[in-house]
């Protein structure tokens, strides 16, 4: 079943008309450029209503495993929306290691980085409760939220990219250059509505995706 995935962009402040036109160019080349995209449909806004929205798009996906992957690709490329992928089949099928936890600036904004999250033995719909630890102590990334898992095709329910916001504990607009080739835990938690859980920690190693 196709999936229609709508996208707004809103620009920052100061951001340059060339600097806009490269994004718009490189966002329009996604369609040819990512398997399962079937369409990309994007114009300009002209209303007065759209509360800083500059344009809009509509991309329609095979189905949503091809919006998950498309997700991490939007944010990374596909390139490492693959690595990503061999990472997190280490890291939450595993355990134990992992290598690199890719962080990138998202088109939304602030930095992000997202995992892939594979269960068993749960409810498709449950918690997830994931934070980033560098080994100083400081929390640079927390999120809980509620989502659905979809069936992989190994037999696992997975969250292809569960999103988490990466950035400084005390000040939240401070560069995270510092963190960068730096060692990290990320801990994660699974929990359904009968209480049925799982959870991991893993030391990863944060780098500039």
């Amino acid at each position: 079943m196709t999936v229609q995935h709508i996208v707004l962009l809103e620009w920052i402040d100061g951001a340059a008309e060339d600097q806009k036109a490269a994004v718009l160019t490189q966002f329009r080349a996604l369609a040819g450029a990512i398997p399962g995209i079937q369409s990309l449909k994007e114009g300009k806004n002209f209303s007065d209503r759209a509360q800083g929205v500059d344009h809009a798009a509509i991309l329609v996906m095979d189905d949503k495993e091809a919006l998950a992957d498309h997700a991490t690709a939007l944010c990374r490329g596909a390139g490492a929306a693959a690595s990503a992928a061999g990472t997190a089949q280490q890291v939450f099928e595993k355990g134990g290691l992992g290598d690199d936890l890719p962080v990138v600036w998202g088109l939304q904004g602030g930095t992000w980085t997202m995992p892939c999250i594979r269960i068993v033995g749960i409810a498709s719909r449950a918690t997830v409760d994931c934070s980033l630890t560098m080994d100083t102590g400081e929390v640079v990334g927390k999120v809980k939220a509620k989502t659905n898992f979809f069936l992989a095709a190994d037999g696992f329910l997975e969250y292809h990219s569960f999103p988490i916001p990466v950035n400084h504990e005390v000040n939240e607009e401070e560069p995270i250059d510092d963190l960068y080739e730096q060692p990290a835990t990320l801990n994660c938690s699974v929990t359904d509505d009968e209480e049925r859980s799982n959870k991991l920690a893993v030391s990863v190693m944060i780098i500039k995706g």
